[in-house]
């Protein structure tokens, strides 16, 4: 393979969206974790399977979470070629908004939220094969950008903020089978490179940033149906990986990273319509696929986001009747059955770029309702060493506890060495050191769950992750 060359630089992008002024933006030892001493009182209420419609949906959408607005934004191509979104947030659920003029787009849209500057950047192959851009920022609205000259692209983009190089990086297969790659950093503008040999890349490829090991990895549909990687970092450079068997799959993939299992989760519609997984840890490597919904499910490739604020992997597709459908995963609930909504409907007008129009949004959501007792409020203290891949929980220990108080570990995961412990919290030292000290592996998930009698039981989520003290977070 041969190493990156840089082909050349690209000057300053200029605003077409009329007079805009300049550019907006600036030219294998054993470890013994701490104690960890939580105090439990109910912070976050957790409430059902999200929705939205896609009206005149056509393909792949993308998806990007925002964490300055709290927000999952999903684009897609509506069928008269226009960009449309549809953006969540817990306070406002959906909101649709068409971006650009109807014949913009003539590919799927990828997107990025940079965190340097606050911008959620859509990326797509316009009509000339160049590669375009709309950016929007609270500041500016939507910016649409030229960044590269006509016959560039010959697939559908796919982007990735990269927060080590304070880089967005956009990447396609070109027209002789290579990966093709332009970056944007605040003092270079954009650089376009030639990251593989001809011939290596078969299909649109899907990238992710992994923050664990400050690399980006770029997979796609290898011509035997396997799963090909590229990955990338400081240190090493590009090198390539066949991360699955032939014929695992059959659609274009989709990658996001989730910080909380420090793993790679890589989606794709499967022959018979059902949605497809294979997750990589670094403790575990790559696990076995499996389905996630049932056969005539999906009607695109799907594309995915890891919600921060939620902490949930969140993977949207279009249905066959053009709506955009979710499946949602969370520790507690898993997968969440997939959105039956509205059919999609003709694209609406679409609003002058840098303007949006509003859809309807679902009924408010309604809060539970008061049941009289307290909530059970226990400090406690969790004990950790890891080794080798492998965390194990030494011990419980507990201080102001009401009577008869239990406490369940719950553990979902490939690595758990049970499904649930239960016992009453004096007795739970007991049944750890008869456990030998459970062993977990990064990506397995607890649910501790605290109950007594007159209280609201109390909930901790803790993450196992690799080589570090375990994630704790109270529900």
């Amino acid at each position: 393979m041969q190493s990156s060359q840089r082909m050349g630089v690209r000057p300053a992008r200029a605003h077409e969206n009329g007079d805009c002024g300049a550019d907006r933006r600036p030219t294998a030892a054993t470890l013994l974790a701490p104690l960890l001493v939580l105090t439990t009182c109910l912070t976050l209420l957790l409430s059902g399977a999200m929705s939205a419609s896609a009206q005149g949906a056509t393909g792949t959408p993308a998806a990007t979470y925002d964490p300055a607005n709290a927000s999952q934004d999903v684009y897609w191509e509506a069928s008269d070629g226009s960009l449309h979104e549809d953006a969540w947030t817990p306070s406002t659920g959906w909101l649709t908004y068409s971006i650009t003029a109807p014949g913009t787009l003539a590919s799927a849209p990828t997107a990025i939220y940079d965190a340097n500057d606050g911008s959620q950047d859509v990326y797509w192959k316009g009509a000339d094969g160049s590669l375009r851009e709309d950016a929007w920022k609270p500041t500016t609205g939507w910016l649409l950008y030229t960044v590269t000259g006509p016959g560039v692209l010959t697939s559908a983009p796919t982007a990735t903020y990269d927060p080590n190089d304070i880089s967005q990086d956009v990447y396609w297969k070109g027209a002789d089978g290579s990966l093709r790659e332009d970056a944007w950093k605040p003092t270079t503008g954009w650089l376009l490179y030639t990251d593989t040999d001809p011939g290596v890349v078969t299909a649109a490829p899907t990238v992710t940033y992994d923050a664990n090991d400050n690399s980006q990895d770029v997979y796609w549909e290898g011509p035997d149906g396997s799963l090909r990687e590229d990955a990338w970092k400081p240190t090493t450079g590009w090198l390539p990986y066949t991360d699955t068997d032939p014929g695992v799959l059959t659609s274009a993939p989709a990658a996001t990273y989730d910080p909380d299992n420090i793993s790679q989760d890589i989606y794709w519609e499967a022959s018979d319509g059902s949605l497809h997984e294979i997750a990589w840890t670094p403790s575990t490597g790559w696990q076995q696929p499996y389905a996630v919904t049932a056969p005539g499910t999906l009607d695109s490739s799907p594309t995915a986001t890891y919600d921060a604020s939620n902490e949930t992997q969140d993977v949207y597709w279009e249905a066959s009747d053009g709506s955009l459908r979710e499946d949602a995963w969370t520790l507690l609930t898993g997968w969440l059955p997939y959105s039956a909504v509205t059919p999609g409907a003709p694209g609406s007008q679409p609003a002058p770029p840098g303007a949006g129009s509003t859809g309807v949004s679902p009924p408010p959501r309604v809060p539970a309702r008061r049941t009289g007792r307290r909530h059970l409020r226990v400090k406690f203290t969790l004990r950790w060493s890891w080794t080798a891949g492998r965390t194990r929980l030494d011990g419980v220990s507990f201080a102001r506890v009401p009577r008869h108080t239990t406490v369940t570990i719950a553990c979902h995961g490939h690595g758990c060495p049970h499904r649930a412990i239960s016992a009453g919290y004096r007795k739970l030292g007991g049944v750890l050191r008869s456990s030998r000290a459970p062993a977990y592996r990064a990506g397995d998930r607890l649910v501790i769950t605290l109950s007594s009698p007159r209280y609201v039981p109390e909930r901790v989520r803790v993450n196992i992750r690799d080589g570090h003290i375990p994630k704790v977070k109270l529900l």
